[in-house]
């Protein structure tokens, strides 16, 4: 069995704070609130927004939320959807109904102009997608209408219109134009406008099925040197993880630290193959390599992931990216880059526990 939604909302709870820690997700569940809990209670009734799943109808009905924004429900049982408390658990399975009423008036949303039914299609397509990115990005495209402006949600929904377009002709008129006119570079631009809020699954597999110099080249002038799009994203500084600090019974060094990475290199053509992942864009895919490897300079570091990922059509197609690894202040940390498809990636990463015969 999976999770309850009890343990899905509790683990949204530390992602939210993660995100900002001004954020707070209360989670309780419908029983509490049948049986007059005052905290629960009054968790629910001061929520800004209320979300819940598979509650009871009678807390539905009971309960008014006076100072929030938004209701949303979700019904997986078939019963009908309705809204009651900041965050709400439950569990089973089924049918997937959706229900979605406003509070208060319009002037309480900060994000003007949204209209109410705009956000419900968000909400629900967001929600669909099931996987715990879209989810969150679910709770704060809420907070972003009803409580703050949350810059990640607004700069991905906000439309550049002239403003873009005079970027994009300014800037990198013959890499738009030469894009446009080829078949397979305009697919990439089509395919990529048809992909839903915040869809990096829908973005990653456009990007898979039609990368070519001549997209890298369009995205390297329009998004990577003249940001016309004006997105911009830090590398996260929650949760904080530390790396180990001992192997095999001694201290790690940078030089253990790259030689773990660098893992079955040698005795296989891997250093390591990707089992799981977390993020279905960007680390599920259905035949990992990773490949890490000094190179001819002084403390030169290289890692090439070599994977295959599905296109549109159903087909499967190998994909390599080529990263830099610089070593970063204590061992067993590392800054990664990389240009993938004319964007420049940059991420922090850090080996948390390896077994003693790298079998994992």
């Amino acid at each position: 069995d999976g999770p309850t939604w009890f343990e899905v909302f509790t683990h949204m709870k530390s992602l939210l704070r993660w995100t900002d820690e001004s954020y707070h997700l209360g989670v309780v569940e419908d029983s509490s609130v049948l049986s007059d809990d005052p905290v629960a209670r009054k968790q629910v009734e001061g929520s800004s927004i209320v979300v819940l799943v598979d509650v009871d109808p009678a807390v539905r009905d009971e309960i008014e939320v006076s100072s929030g924004c938004s209701i949303v429900g979700f019904d997986m049982r078939g019963g009908g959807g309705g809204g009651v408390a900041a965050a709400a658990a439950g569990g089973g399975g089924g049918s997937n109904q959706f229900a979605f009423r406003q509070v208060s008036t319009l002037d309480r949303v900060l994000n003007m102009p949204k209209r109410v039914d705009s956000l419900s299609q968000d909400i629900e397509e967001l929600w669909r997608r099931r996987n715990a990115d879209d989810l969150l990005y679910m709770l704060l495209v809420l907070i972003d209408s009803c409580v703050q402006i949350v810059p990640r949600v607004s700069m991905a929904s906000s439309s550049q219109g002239l403003g873009l377009l005079w970027c994009m002709f300014s800037n990198c008129r013959k890499e738009v134009l030469e894009c446009v006119a080829d078949p397979n570079c305009r697919a990439a631009l089509d395919c990529l406008t048809g992909c839903g809020l915040n869809d990096q699954v829908c973005s990653y597999q456009c990007i898979v099925s039609y990368e070519s110099p001549l997209f890298e080249k369009f995205s390297q002038c329009v998004l990577q040197r003249n940001n016309c799009m004006k997105n911009f994203a830090e590398i996260p500084e929650l949760p904080v993880v530390e790396p180990m600090t001992t192997f095999r019974n001694a201290p790690l060094t940078h030089e253990k630290a790259e030689e773990i990475l660098i893992g079955w290199l040698g005795e296989e053509r891997h250093s390591w193959k990707v089992v799981t992942g977390q993020n279905a864009a960007y680390d599920i895919f259905p035949n990992q390599h990773q490949i890490f490897y000094r190179g001819n300079s002084r403390r030169s570091f290289w890692y090439d992931p070599v994977f295959q990922a599905k296109t549109f059509d159903g087909s499967l197609v190998w994909r390599r990216r080529h990263y830099r690894v610089r070593r970063g202040k204590k061992p067993g940390t590392f800054f990664f880059s990389v240009l993938d498809n004319g964007v420049i990636s940059n991420e922090f990463w850090r080996i948390a526990d390896v077994d003693d015969d790298l079998s994992w």
